[in-house]
């Protein structure tokens, strides 16, 4: 019993430490390769009067119609893209945290699938308003 409040301690630390593993933070204006299932493409954000300005564009392959995403984080707040598996595989998603002053994009789940993230310059542009 006496070393239960250490043991805890180390969980807890592990946990923090473990749990910060997966997600990848993200500087305002720097891009980060994103994967959702077969699509790939960048997310980025840029500071705004409202909050974090997040833009994700994703497209499937060099033909594929690229798609984005916009939204706005407060302090605190989180959102997720999120996708089905394909036969046999569970739904990947690519989630965005905002803590504080700092972004972070976990797409973990679509990464450790296999799939390679690769964006082509030339084929997912981000926008810069």
């Amino acid at each position: 019993m006496k070393y239960l409040p250490s043991a805890i301690g180390a969980l807890a630390i592990l946990v923090v430490v473990c749990g910060g593993v997966r997600a990848e933070e993200v500087a305002p204006f720097a891009g980060r390769s994103v994967a959702l299932g077969e699509m790939r493409g960048i997310a980025y954000y840029r500071p705004c009067d409202a909050g974090f300005e997040v833009v994700i564009t994703l497209a499937d392959g060099p033909t594929g119609r690229p798609v984005r995403f916009v939204t706005t984080l407060s302090p605190g707040q989180a959102t997720a893209i999120s996708a089905p598996g394909m036969a046999g595989l569970g739904p990947t998603s690519i989630t965005i945290t905002r803590n504080g002053d700092r972004l972070f994009v976990d797409d973990t789940l679509a990464r450790a699938e296999g799939h390679e993230v690769f964006v082509d310059p030339g084929v997912v542009r981000s926008d810069t308003r």
